[in-house]
This record gives C-alpha cells, sequence and structure tokens, in this order.
C-alpha cells in the first residue's frame, strides 16, 4: 500500500477510505497529535528532570 500522504491528516483519511481498516488504527488527527506532544515534552522536562534532584532525607520522627 501506497500513498502520497503529505499531512498527518492526510493520512488518516487516507487509512480511514481503505477496506478492511478497524477505524481504532487510524493515526491520530494532527490537534491530538499536537496535544500528545506537548504532553510527552511536559513529562521529559518536569517529571524525568525531577528524578536528578537529590531527594532530601526525611526528618527523624520526633517522641
Amino acid at each position: 500500500m501506497s500513498s502520497e500522504c503529505i499531512t498527518v491528516d492526510e493520512a488518516r483519511k487516507f487509512l480511514f477510505t481503505q477496506k478492511g481498516r478497524a477505524s481504532d488504527n487510524k493515526p491520530p488527527s494532527s490537534s491530538a497529535l499536537h496535544q500528545h506532544i506537548k504532553r510527552e515534552a511536559y513529562q521529559a522536562r518536569f517529571c524525568w528532570g525531577q528524578s536528578l534532584n537529590k531527594q532530601q532525607e526525611p526528618n527523624p520522627p520526633s517522641s
């Protein structure tokens, strides 16, 4: 199967029109893909960046 799709939305439309293709196998729309990229960038920048910080020692329990 060959296609001249340039954008994500064109590829999505092409896959949707193919016979025997399940609709859940379509690529995301361009807006959904953009949101996914933003979410992954946030995770990489903030969540994984926190792993480089030295963990603080907890205070000993007071009696």
